[in-house]
């Protein structure tokens, strides 16, 4: 395995709410490191979130639950995203009630963004957002639900 590909670490500093979500690391990927958040393949959502929901088409067998005890996201294969003209659909499960409210921002620095997120989803549970991603790159995207928040990386591609 080539160590100037694929970087471990275990994720410091970042905190997702209150507590750290279980078995979550950062790995770099590719030639341009981005501390991408990768779920615990044995992670499960809590009671009440169908595991085997699949919102999005590119929620699969390979994308990973992560969360805490108030929101929980369903990451996609290899934290990457397909950039699309559209925005991307990203889906929210919201453990707590409360209205959620999502923003992303490039890792090496920028503008945050503002996703879009509808109503008409209720006081918790599922919760959609479009995510709309100025260009490729890595991505920082925080969610929050009142005080607290849920943070991940992904990367996204042209």
């Amino acid at each position: 395995m080539r160590l100037a590909l694929i970087l471990t670490v275990v994720l410091a500093g970042c905190k997702a709410g209150k507590e750290d979500p279980p078995s979550v690391t950062t790995t770099a990927l590719g030639k341009a490191p981005c501390p991408v958040t990768v779920g615990d393949a044995g992670a499960r959502p809590p009671e009440g979130i169908d595991p085997a929901s699949r919102p999005v088409a590119w929620a699969t067998a390979d994308s990973y639950w992560y969360g805490n005890e108030a929101l929980w996201v369903r990451l996609p294969p290899a934290s990457t995203l397909k950039l699309a003209s559209g925005g991307v659909k990203f889906p929210w499960w919201r453990v707590k009630t409360g209205a959620l409210s999502v923003q992303a921002r490039p890792e090496a620095g920028g503008e945050m963004i503002a996703a879009h997120v509808p109503e008409g989803y209720g006081e918790s549970g599922f919760q959609v957002s479009g995510l709309h991603f100025s260009g490729p790159g890595c991505w920082r995207i925080k969610g929050w639900l009142g005080a607290d928040t849920l943070e991940f990386v992904l990367r996204v591609e042209g």
